[in-house]
């Protein structure tokens, strides 16, 4: 059963090579037809033009299977490099968003707090004067202004 269809196919693809004709009926229209025109018309041949080929001298040159190998590995580098670049950027887009919401706190409890303590090098309580929140204060802002957008 494959090879008569295979046969058939083969026979009705005999008929995609026909003639295309074209010629003027006796009113003046012109007609393309693939049968011979009525004998009183005039009749001219037409070719069809087939695909284009390569420019000569251009032809695409068929790359071996190491170039072509080297291309792949290029390609899969070149991948692998924009997954890391991607990954590099999410964890810095973590970090910097980390940063953010750690400034924003110590600028709220600095700005809130009646009074803030911080321990010395002997690990005594140490209340801040007010010279120095305020100090701690800007800096706070400033890192705010930098991670936060």
């Amino acid at each position: 059963m494959k090879y008569c269809i295979a046969v058939l196919l083969i026979l009705l693809s005999a008929n995609a090579h026909a003639e295309l004709h074209k010629w003027v009926d006796a009113a003046g229209n012109v007609h393309y037809s693939d049968a011979a025109p009525p004998a009183d018309a005039s009749e001219q041949q037409v070719r069809i033009p087939k695909a284009p080929a390569a420019a000569p001298g251009e032809a695409p040159a068929e790359k071996s299977i190491m170039e072509r190998e080297a291309d792949l590995k290029k390609a899969l580098k070149a991948k692998e490099e924009a997954t890391q670049q991607a990954e590099l950027k999410q964890k810095n887009a973590a970090i910097r968003k980390q940063n953010c919401k750690n400034s924003q706190n110590s600028l709220r409890a600095l700005e809130n707090a009646p009074r803030i303590a911080s321990y010395d090098a002997a690990g005594n309580q140490v209340i801040i004067d007010d010279a120095t929140r305020q100090q701690k204060i800007e800096q706070a802002r400033k890192a705010v202004s930098e991670f936060c957008d």
